[in-house]
């Protein structure tokens, strides 16, 4: 699927996701399609979260409670993605979804 950054509230970068192995902010999406359905790999706080690839990097794609239906998604990763790839809102990005 393809996606556009978007900028985010900045609330992400204190809800400890490093804790958890990710860099401790994460990267707004904004999807072209709706995620297609899915099951969660893991729950944390409100958000849904599962594994995927983000131009070609492992990630998580997350959203709220449900992953079903979902357009505006943020991505987790172990490094800040917008360095990683020059990223600027509106850049387009490809987010896969890892199934079974």
């Amino acid at each position: 699927m393809l996606g556009k950054v978007r900028s985010g509230s900045g609330i992400d970068r204190n809800r400890k996701w490093d804790s958890l192995g990710f860099y401790p902010g994460t990267l707004n999406v904004l999807l072209d399609m709706r995620l297609p359905p899915t099951t969660a790999d893991f729950y944390r706080f409100e958000f849904a979260c599962v594994k995927g690839k983000l131009n070609g990097i492992d990630c998580y794609v997350c959203a709220d409670k449900e992953l079903t239906d979902k357009r505006l998604v943020f991505i987790l990763a172990e490094w800040k993605l917008r360095d990683i790839f020059n990223l600027e809102d509106d850049d387009y990005v490809n987010v896969e979804i890892k199934r079974g």
